[in-house]
């Protein structure tokens, strides 16, 4: 790696368009991420994006690039920022990256068959990144975690409830449904408006306790699965009734 952070990452005959350094533990370890794009009268435009890891005091660095003609890697760029903001502000002991696995509503949907029914399918200019991502997070040496059959909501919140009673716990996503899980040991952190929930937070939003969340989400229904909740209510009716 290079200390000084002023090694050039620049694709042949292109223009640098993106960087962004990251130090750990003082000076034990560099993640340097990239995007470039090189532009051809020929060909159109040529994008990169990837990581450059180094250990400024041993004799290791490493580059890992992804390549392809017109492609768009904002999604896998905002990914990494995200993932590597939580490791700095956080720094955590132990970290798993939880995936949605192959037939993942399959188990909800034996409950309810129209679960997510109304669902488009997925972009693919989204799901082309996950090997992506996959990658990355592969190569800062992060376990994945994906149970066949369960969504990755399910296997986080089994987690959860198999820690230790004395380990605090971090939750990353922006799913609401997760709330359910906020105690005094449990946050959840949305990153995209980048605010921690604990239980007043919780409180605050939907007008009830973490206890209550899973009642009030019953009441209410969720639209974007597909399940209906009670006619007329919504979450502030939801939170005076419970």
């Amino acid at each position: 790696g290079d200390p000084t952070g002023e090694t050039e990452n620049t694709v042949a005959g292109g223009d640098f368009q993106y960087r962004n350094s990251t130090w750990f533990d003082g000076d034990q370890f560099q993640a340097d991420f990239f995007y470039e794009r090189s532009f051809s009268s020929l060909y159109g435009n040529d994008d990169a994006f990837g990581v450059q890891l180094g250990f400024p005091n041993e004799p290791f660095s490493t580059r890992f690039q992804f390549k392809e003609v017109g492609a768009n890697f904002a999604p896998a760029l905002g990914f990494v920022n995200m993932l590597m903001k939580a490791l700095r502000e956080e720094r955590p002991d132990h970290v798993v990256v939880v995936f949605d696995a192959r037939g993942a509503a399959d188990g909800r949907r034996a409950l309810y068959a129209e679960y997510k029914a109304h669902r488009d399918a997925q972009p693919e200019d989204l799901s082309s990144q996950v090997p992506l991502v996959r990658e990355l997070v592969a190569a800062y040496q992060i376990p994945m975690l994906e149970v066949t059959g369960c969504e990755a909501d399910d296997v986080i919140a089994t987690l959860v409830a198999a820690a230790p009673s004395d380990m605090r716990v971090s939750i990353l996503s922006t799913d609401k449904d997760l709330m359910q899980l906020v105690s005094e040991r449990v946050a959840v952190i949305d990153t995209m408006k980048g605010r921690r929930y604990g239980p007043a937070e919780v409180e605050e939003r939907f007008g009830v306790p973490p206890a209550r969340v899973l009642d009030l989400r019953a009441l209410v229904g969720d639209p974007s699965d597909n399940i209906p909740g009670v006619k007329g209510i919504g979450e502030k009716g939801a939170a005076k009734l419970l």
